[in-house]
């Protein structure tokens, strides 16, 4: 608690802000991180929130050494699939914490979803205030249309999951119609 005052104390008086997380209607900073999953179609390539802007997306800041955080991108993944057969078109990233890159194999495993692997001089992390399993919908202007932490709103609970591909379904609705 102490080290926490004297932190933002310092940061304070050093005439920076603490960070603080993207709210409803902020713009989302941009950032390019590389694509670490091997099964993602976009594997390799270097994304961040303009490659979508044009339409709704989702992005999930997770660590990759942390098994709820695997189990929330598995439901991501599967509500993924799931829009996509039902011809709803709604890119889902993922984005792991900088350091975190040794775990990426096993946390993507099974998984198609971009996960892309922040970097400290980047810090997409730290530009969004992102928390463990914070879950951003940006618009199709990169504005902040939703969001949810997963740890309290775990999509493995069926009425959670059912709520979010109902919010989804309409933000890339919402998303496509701006596009035209």
């Amino acid at each position: 608690m102490f080290a926490a005052r004297e932190t933002l104390l310092a940061l304070t008086l050093a005439g920076c802000s603490a960070p603080t997380t993207l709210a409803l209607g902020d713009l989302a900073p941009d950032f390019a991180l590389t694509d670490a999953n091997t099964a993602s179609a976009s594997f390799g390539t270097v994304l961040g929130p303009s490659t979508f802007q044009g339409g709704a997306a989702v992005w999930y800041f997770g660590h990759a050494n942390c098994g709820y955080c695997a189990a929330q991108f598995g439901e991501l993944d599967r509500i993924a699939d799931d829009l996509a057969a039902a011809g709803v078109a709604l890119p889902i990233v993922g984005v792991n914490a900088a350091g975190l890159d040794a775990y990426n194999d096993a946390f993507t495993d099974g998984r198609s979803l971009p996960w892309l692997q922040d970097e400290a001089d980047v810090d997409a992390w730290g530009a969004w205030g992102a928390e463990w399993r914070d879950a951003f919908v940006l618009d199709a202007d990169l504005r902040v249309v939703d969001k949810r932490n997963l740890t309290t709103f775990d999509l493995t609970d069926d009425a959670n999951e059912a709520a979010y591909v109902e919010a989804l379904t309409a933000f890339a609705a919402a998303g496509a119609a701006s596009a035209e």
